[in-house]
């Protein structure tokens, strides 16, 4: 039996040295590697430089390289040294199984094989093909071998069991490329052939990788420490190419490295198109990472000292840090946040897409975002972006006018120019949207169509949205506040500035809906998708409604927007408070605006009102160029002209009505036509309308009262309507005779030029009765006394000085009052007190008034008994004229010469046919 097991032992030691002398002669014969590489040439081919086996199954190899073929990939790897051991009886059922098998300093090169240099070059960069010898897979194949019919094959199953490599490690996979030195651990590799499945199970790394490269010259680590697991789970990559591979990658490590390119962290914003992220810097953290999910644990720090992103037509540049996780208590959601030190963020330029324009620089920006953590498969857009919120904190901006794309172009707003400082918070999930922005600049430039605003702006915009079956949102907090303002009418060839002004507008109320359907320009998609979020569109589309109250210091800025000829200008502060509607972001018929104003002046033609009151506006027709009726109401007013330094009008309830048709801000306006309305008001003191009369005047208003109404529509050309006037207590002084009684004046406006303050009041009737005359030798006193004027034609120019043209018809009840004045002028004459009274008298008068000068071509009352005419011209310089009387065959003369008065009465009617009124 011992003799038996010496046999065996030695039969075993002859076996193992005649093994270990073949197998070794074998291994370091060129010709054995020159056999197995013609087995499959275009498919596998292998070489080393030394080989040895110390016993069955277990190989050392230095030196050596493998490079193989599929249908679709090319592969090549090399090592320095490396030991394994083979199973020989898995070989029996078509698999190849490798064990313990120890590597030092691999090289490992793979690339697509239907990829020439040319479309590599393009599309990405990968290994050339000279890396792998000669192997290739031919498509052309001899005639009589395709007539053949394809014997199927068994593939091959491989398993690479308990790998360890060490050492200096390079990799070149596609177009990604890198080195790296440290250990790398596998438990099981798993290839099968013919297209079938790889697997990596239980790897485990622990490298310090010195660069990673992706694509031609585009570095993306560097210098990086990496410690974790890794597992591939069984893949056929002919079925899942590209992206599609990660969904069966899975690692957990911690890394540490520089980055050239944070294209790496671009992947998740590539599923916007519009949606970019470029830098460098440094990362350290931890990556859990399976099957194309990012887990909980996973958290991440960049440091940045160059960052750029992009997102729609916005990139912000800068340094800063980044960080990204995902929470244990939110094991569904990636957090990232982006914290900018120091910044510029730019917008693409709305004229050239390919140039942009700067938003604002400055630091501390955080831009904080939600979605899902899972890669790939890539989720659905509503998954990928959850939650975006972004703080900018006060950065300077350069030129507010960068804002203007913002502002929908039918608005006619425009911010013009001026530097300012911008703060703002954003935050938007799938359904909610809310956004602060503040804008402030001091002496900022700000357009209202042909008008130009230089002002302190404060801007608020407080957004508030929701979105369902309907898009709605709120302004509720938002404000604009204007201080120091000053507007100024760049249309008008007259350049017209306005008076200093402060504005405050709040928005108390706000509701703004969009139907989501797809007659709109804006989708239930487009608003919860950043990539086709249009601020400007949603603005333009939008049907609201605001309630708007404020100050405004002066009200001086709406004469700019009212064109009026008529010298329509209002001064003063008001209160506002408005109801306005939208629609379609116009606003629309039964929006109102109420100003409630202090200190209000108001000047229409030559005149001033002043006082109290309320201020309506009100849209009577929406849309682009809606038509827009304005009532302003005064009570307890005063009333002046403007050249007047005292109001002698007061007691004025006054209205004045307008409509603005075709309000369009981006065009030259047109005349508003003016309703006047004056109920009640009074005139404190009549003699103020001695300013009217020539200074040379017998005539003169010595004190009264009177009541006025007026109705008057006017235009710049046309006017209709009527001013009436009664006087109280009036008294009148022709040269040392007083005379009391009362006026009433019916003015019938049937047309004019309001402008130039020129009216036809033909029609208009003068009635002066309770008459009284006090004189130095009679009196007269009845109270049933009158005498009515009526204008048959009358043309006025009321400004100073009065210019009238009109020819009257006359109507007095008898001749007392006169026959009394004529009587005061006899001297020794007592026979004209004597006269009777004649009754029913009538007549037809010229009176013209123009220069201070007042002319009375022919003036002519008769009766029966009695006849009454003048003729004269005074003024400031000259007062000349004659007054007939005539009684049956009595006549009698009141000649004016130069101011001195005498009467005649011989040749009187003669003297006084003759006599032609002196022209100046």
């Amino acid at each position: 039996m011992l003799r038996l097991l010496k046999r065996i032992v030695l039969s075993l030691v002859f076996l193992e040295l005649m093994y270990v002398l073949v197998l070794n002669l074998a291994l370091n014969v060129g010709f054995t590697q020159t056999l197995i590489n013609k087995i499959k040439p275009e498919k596998f081919q292998i070489t080393w430089q030394k080989a040895w086996t110390p016993y069955p199954f277990k190989f050392f190899i230095e030196d050596a390289a493998a490079w193989g073929a599929s249908s679709s990939q090319k592969w090549k790897v090399a090592v320095q040294t490396a030991s394994a051991s083979v199973s020989v009886l898995p070989l029996l059922r078509h698999r190849v199984k490798v064990y313990d098998i120890d590597a030092v300093n691999v090289d490992y090169f793979q690339r697509p094989v239907k990829m020439d240099e040319k479309k590599a070059e393009k599309s990405a960069y990968f290994v050339p093909v000279k890396h792998f010898e000669s192997t290739s897979v031919s498509d052309k194949k001899p005639a009589e071998q395709k007539k053949k019919p394809k014997k199927e094959k068994k593939a091959w199953k491989i398993d690479l069991e308990n790998i360890a490599a060490t050492g200096n490690h390079s990799f070149w996979i596609y177009h990604a490329k890198g080195d790296l030195q440290g250990d790398v651990n596998v438990k099981r590799l798993s290839i099968e052939t013919k297209s079938g499945p790889f697997s990596i199970e239980e790897g485990r790394l622990d490298v310090l990788m010195n660069q990673l490269q992706v694509g031609k010259e585009k570095e993306m680590l560097s210098q990086s420490k990496i410690a974790g697991s890794v597992t591939f789970d069984p893949i056929v990559f002919s079925e899942n190419k590209g992206l599609k591979m990660l969904s069966f990658l899975s690692f957990d490590i911690d890394i540490r490295s520089q980055m050239g390119n944070l294209d790496v962290l671009d992947f998740y914003l590539q599923r916007f198109k519009t949606a970019s992220l470029k830098g460098k810097g440094s990362v350290e953290g931890h990556i859990n990472f399976q099957r194309g999910k990012l887990l909980p644990a996973t958290d991440l720090q960049v440091s940045a000292d160059s960052l750029s992103l992009a997102m729609m037509d916005y990139r912000v540049e800068g340094n800063g840090k980044i960080v990204l996780d995902v929470p244990s208590q939110e094991p569904e959601t990636l957090r990232a946040e982006v914290l900018f030190d120091s910044l510029h963020a730019s917008v693409s330029n709305e004229r050239n897409a390919t140039a942009e324009t700067e938003l604002f620089r400055g630091k501390g920006v955080m831009l904080e975002a939600k979605g899902s953590p899972q890669l790939l498969p890539i989720p659905s857009k509503n998954e990928i972006l959850t939650y975006l919120a972004v703080d900018i904190p006060a950065v300077i901006v350069e030129d507010i006018a960068v804002f203007q794309r913002y502002v929908p172009e039918k608005w006619a707003f425009k911010l013009e120019k001026g530097s300012g400082e911008l703060q703002a918070n954003v935050l938007l999930d799938k359904t909610h949207a809310s956004l602060k922005v503040q804008l402030r600049s001091k002496e900022a430039t700000v357009g209202l169509s042909k008008q130009i605003f230089k002002t302190d702006l404060d801007l608020l915009v407080n957004f508030d949205a929701t979105t369902g079956r309907t898009f709605n949102a709120s302004l509720l907090g938002s404000y604009l506040s204007l201080k120091d303002s000053i507007l100024v009418d760049e249309y008008s060839k007259k350049k017209r500035v306005s008076q200093n002004w402060d504005t405050l507008l709040r928005i108390d109320e706000s509701t703004f809906s969009l139907p989501l359907n797809g007659e709109n320009n804006v989708s239930r998609e487009g608003l919860r998708s950043l990539d086709r979020l249009d601020v400007k569109k949603l603005l333009s589309t939008a049907d609201g409604t605001l309630k708007v109250s404020g100050t405004v210091s002066q009200l001086d800025w709406l004469n700019l927007l009212m064109k009026s000829s008529l010298n329509l200008g209002f001064t003063g502060q008001g209160q506002i408070d408005a109801d306005l509607k939208l629609k379609e972001g116009f606003l629309a018929e039964g929006s109102k605006i109420g100003i409630v104003p202090k200190n209000l002046q108001v000047g229409l033609l030559d005149y001033t009102f002043m006082g109290e009151g309320l201020f309506h506006f009100i849209v009577t027709k929406g849309g682009r160029t809606p038509s827009v009726k304005f009532d302003l109401a005064l009570h307890d007013a005063r009333m002046k002209r403007k050249d007047e330094k005292e109001a002698m009008i007061e007691q004025v309830k006054a209205n004045l009505q307008g409509e603005i048709h075709g309000f369009d801000l981006k065009k030259e306006q047109k005349e508003i036509a003016l309703h006047l309305q004056i109920p009640s008001a009074k005139i404190k003191n009549i003699a103020v309308y001695n300013s009217y009369i020539p200074k040379n005047s017998p005539f003169m208003l010595t004190s009264g009262t009177a009541d006025m109404k007026t109705d008057i529509f006017l235009r710049s050309h046309s006017a209709k309507g009527y001013v009436k006037l009664i006087t109280r207590g009036l008294t009148m002084k022709m040269d040392d005779q007083k005379i009391s009684a009362r006026l009433k004046m019916d003015l019938k406006i049937s047309s004019g030029v309001p402008k130039d303050m020129a009216f036809n009041i033909a029609g208009s009737t003068i009635v002066l009765d309770q008459a009284r005359v006090i004189g130095s030798t009679t009196n007269y006193r009845q109270p049933d006394w009158s005498a009515v004027v009526l204008l048959d034609k009358a043309d006025v120019v009321w400004r100073k000085p009065v210019r009238l043209q009109s020819q009257t018809s006359l109507k007095i009840k008898d001749s007392r009052p006169v026959v009394a004045m004529m009587d005061n002028q006899r001297e020794k004459h007592n026979w004209l007190s004597k006269l009777m009274t004649i009754e029913n008298i009538h007549g037809k008068a010229t009176i013209n008034m123009a220069n201070n000068v007042i002319t009375i071509p022919d003036a002519y009352v008769k009766s029966d008994k009695i006849d009454i005419g003048a003729k004269g011209i005074i003024s400031p310089m000259l007062r000349d004229g004659m007054f007939l009387l005539r009684y049956k065959k009595l006549k009698l003369l009141l000649k004016l010469k130069n101011g001195k008065k005498n009467i005649d009465i011989f040749h009187v009617q003669r003297t006084f046919d003759t006599y032609v009124v002196p022209k100046l």
